[in-house]
């Protein structure tokens, strides 16, 4: 009966003082203008089973691709007809662990409210491998992916942000304050844009042809329609008769 007794007390002080905890965080939030309720948090404790909009390559450094997970609002809202405002979002893990799906409920839930969230991987340290001067880096990569692919997805270029959670957040200041006093560049795209055909790709050009295998590295397979392999197989003859029909303007079969 006694240690009944005193479980129940310890039990309705705990209650008590998780009210108490509550109640403070609660008065916070409402003074910083944030419209929340203990409701909300009751019924939402779990992690949003939710998933992004699409995936893409923003960079591709030290020779493996960095993505991003986009998270687009339905009806998007800006300055002009169609376009949202978005941020760059960087994870959390102590600049050595987790990736971009850590965000994957901040992102929709800031997509739900009308803003393009574009949630990114980074280059995470390792024992020997020290990323300090390359995460920041990925980040301002990824603002100038954003920038120039904003179009495509209904965003506002004009109005691209940058943030992020515990290291991600870290980051987020380094790269933006950095970018700001015009100490820090991309690492990638300058880079990759002075060496790849891609960059004169312009109106009036000849037609062409790439064949490419689906292990090379620097011509990634989704980026082409066609392929090849050891001479007499199967994909290699293919390949040939999609070459010879790229040559003389026929048709193959």
């Amino acid at each position: 009966m006694r240690w009944g007794r005193a479980l129940t007390v310890v039990t309705a002080l705990s209650a008590v003082g998780a009210l108490v905890i509550g109640g403070v965080q609660l008065a916070a939030a409402r003074q910083a203008g944030a419209d929340v309720s203990f409701g909300e948090v009751f019924s939402g404790l779990s992690y949003p089973d939710t998933a992004p909009d699409t995936t893409a390559t923003y960079a591709g450094p030290d020779g493996g691709p960095l993505k991003a997970d986009l998270y687009l609002p339905k009806k998007a809202s800006g300055r002009s007809p169609g376009a949202a405002p978005a941020i760059v979002l960087a994870h959390s893990g102590g600049f050595h662990t987790f990736d971009k799906s850590d965000l994957r409920g901040t992102g929709r839930w800031l997509a739900d409210h009308g803003v393009a969230v574009v949630a990114v991987d980074y280059r995470l340290a390792s024992p020997g491998r020290p990323t300090w001067d390359k995460a920041p880096q990925d980040l301002v990569s990824a603002v100038g992916w954003v920038q120039r692919n904003a179009a495509r997805y209904g965003i506002d270029a004009s109005r691209v942000s940058l943030g992020g959670t515990s290291a991600g957040g870290t980051l987020a200041l380094n790269a933006a304050y950095r970018l700001r006093a015009g100490t820090i560049s991309p690492s990638t795209p300058e880079r990759y844009r002075e060496i790849s055909p891609t960059t004169g790709i312009r109106a009036g050009l000849p037609r062409a042809l790439l064949v490419v295998g689906d292990r090379d590295r620097g011509a990634r397979p989704e980026s082409v329609t066609a392929f090849d392999d050891a001479y007499g197989s199967l994909t290699a003859r293919t390949g040939r008769q999609i070459l010879l029909g790229f040559l003389t303007g026929r048709r193959t079969a």
